[in-house]
């Protein structure tokens, strides 16, 4: 059978120390999805990697953005799988650039890795990878440092900090005892009071999708929600497009006959009014947020917080579940800060490959700083919000 592989043997000149590696290359991840699916269960990384997320972005977006598959898989001397990395081939004018699968709609791109595998120069090894797949760099933003504890292999040392960090919890001890360590006890009572209000409409209750049907009424509510706020504060959607928003669907069905989806979706209900959803990739020890949103045009729900009560009630699920960590993704905002008690350092790995690569790489590095001096400075990031808003205001 014809897998679609290229590959051959990568080794470090002058580190002798450093076991061969042979790279491996599946133009279609669905002709290694069992072996890939058998290395999520013993791998480290993030749920983003997983088959079932990744596919679902490869079949709606990924085609209409023109993303070519490059499933790069790494095994060591002995034959094991050492890493599953997976990556896109993507044109910008004549450049040609390898980035993770999901683009922005994944909060962390790293690859799953086998603990201890000795990978090597993480430059030299994605160099290799870059010049297998036919790139001019290797272009891997918002790459956790560490992830549950574990380092990234592919991170090298001095690799830049991204423009922002990423917000994460520790659910050690019960639902009740994590709200008593990150909030403070006037704001738990804020929310009581908010919760009792908003159950003027109805009992208040965390309800996760768990059929098709539920998965169709949940996300119909996120996009309205979505769409409304995002207009409102001057961004641009990211649901808008239908490619989108069927990968979004795609993801929460994948899995769901199992009771493991890709992505879980939950919604804060008031009686049968759904007031906030909450979506996110999920695996069996970590939960990561995606996306959340509230009603925000009805001015009576979003006063009782809405998003603040879910994230709460999310929190104590999670701990019944025994999962050890939600993180709530990458960026600055309130909640992530109200309930997260800890942070995943976040770099921007890009390797030139080509000349091309290189002239690419030096105009991003200036992207990147800018961008990050803006959010790190108060003054400029308030004119961005306000410049924002007024910007949608205009358009009303």
């Amino acid at each position: 059978m014809d897998l679609g592989y290229a590959g051959g043997p990568v080794t470090d000149a002058g580190r002798v120390a450093r076991p061969a590696l042979d790279l491996m290359v599946a133009q279609d991840g669905a002709l290694i999805e069992g072996w890939w699916k058998a290395f999520e269960g013993e791998a480290a990384g993030s749920a983003y990697q997983r088959f079932d997320w990744a596919d679902a972005y490869l079949g709606t977006l990924g085609q209409v953005e023109g993303a070519a598959p490059r499933i790069v898989v790494g095994r060591d001397a002995g034959g094991a799988t050492a890493f599953i990395l997976p990556l896109v081939l993507c044109h910008r004018g004549p450049l040609r650039l390898a980035l993770p699968v999901g683009g922005a709609h994944a909060n962390y791109h790293a690859a799953l890795w086998r603990r201890g595998a000795p990978l090597g120069d993480p430059r030299a090894l994605l160099a290799a990878i870059g010049r297998l797949v036919g790139a001019d760099a290797v272009a891997l933003a918002a790459m956790p440092r560490s992830w549950n504890g574990e380092p990234n292999p592919l991170v090298p040392a001095g690799a830049p900090a991204a423009a922002s960090n990423a917000y994460r919890l520790d659910l050690s001890g019960s639902g009740e005892d994590v709200l008593k360590r990150v909030l403070s006890r006037e704001a738990r009572k804020k929310l009581r009071q908010k919760e009792a209000r908003l159950a003027e409409l109805g009992p208040v209750e965390l309800r996760q999708a768990a059929t098709p049907e539920e998965v169709e009424a949940v996300l119909a509510t996120f996009f309205a929600h979505k769409a409304e706020r995002r207009r409102t504060i001057g961004l641009p959607n990211p649901f808008e497009d239908a490619p989108a928003r069927a990968f979004l669907r795609r993801a929460c069905l994948a899995g769901l006959d199992r009771g493991a989806p890709a992505v879980e979706l939950y919604s804060l209900c008031a009686g049968e009014r759904i007031v906030a959803t909450f979506a996110g990739a999920a695996d069996e020890t970590r939960l990561s947020g995606m996306v959340l949103s509230f009603d925000a045009g009805d001015s009576e729900i979003a006063r009782r917080s809405p998003g603040d009560l879910l994230v709460a009630r999310l929190v104590a699920e999670q701990c019944r579940r025994g999962r050890k960590v939600l993180d709530l993704g990458v960026g600055e905002a309130r909640y992530k800060s109200t309930f997260c008690d800890g942070v995943d350092e976040i770099a921007d790995v890009l390797v030139p490959v080509t000349p091309l690569g290189h002239a690419y790489g030096l105009a991003a590095a200036a992207r990147r700083l800018a961008k990050r001096s803006v959010k790190r400075t108060p003054w400029a990031w308030s004119l961005v919000t306000r410049l924002r808003r007024g910007t949608a205001a205009g358009r009303d």
